[in-house]
């Protein structure tokens, strides 16, 4: 989803005709929403499970994902842009936290440097496979293939990984 958001995304708006100005604030939409609600998606997977937030963060952008590409309204795009921030944040953290969980203490720092390697390998990865994409089909397949990305893991997480969090309030 990074790849997309960060590489794709001002192509796409690029696209639309929006002025640089109009791209950043869209993009800067995003990323402040993002780092607002880390902090308090964190909280909400301390109090409601790890499992269930993640799920809703990646349930709601697959859906959000798509609605970049059915406007060219600059205020729709900054509001998608806001919650989608907003839904990156209810799953970045808590899957953090889900490797905390399992890890035993004396593995907890490899395995969260192990997660972060293969997560991050996505800024690797991701802008080539989109491209090759976009190329191929077009801009708009890209967001496609990144919602239907977040759906398989978000169905996979969702039957085949139990709740972390041994202490829900």
């Amino acid at each position: 989803m990074d790849s997309l958001i960060i590489s794709f995304l001002p192509l796409h708006l690029s696209g639309l005709k929006m002025s640089i100005e109009g791209i950043a604030a869209i993009m800067s939409a995003f990323t402040f929403s993002w780092a607002l609600f880390q902090p308090m998606s964190g909280h909400l997977s301390d109090r409601l499970g790890r499992k269930r937030i993640t799920v809703i963060g990646l349930a709601g952008s697959t859906a959000t994902i798509l609605t970049f590409t059915a406007t060219s309204d600059f205020l729709s795009l900054v509001l998608f842009a806001l919650i989608l921030g907003v839904e990156a944040a209810l799953f970045y953290t808590p899957l953090v936290a889900m490797v905390s969980d399992i890890a035993p203490s004396e593995l907890e720092g490899t395995l969260i440097g192990s997660y972060r390697f293969f997560r991050d390998m996505g800024y690797f990865v991701g802008p080539i496979m989109l491209g090759a994409i976009a190329d191929r089909y077009g801009l708009h397949y890209a967001f496609y293939v990144t919602s239907l990305s977040l759906f398989i893991a978000m169905a996979i997480l969702y039957t085949k990984s139990r709740e972390t969090l041994s202490t829900i309030a």
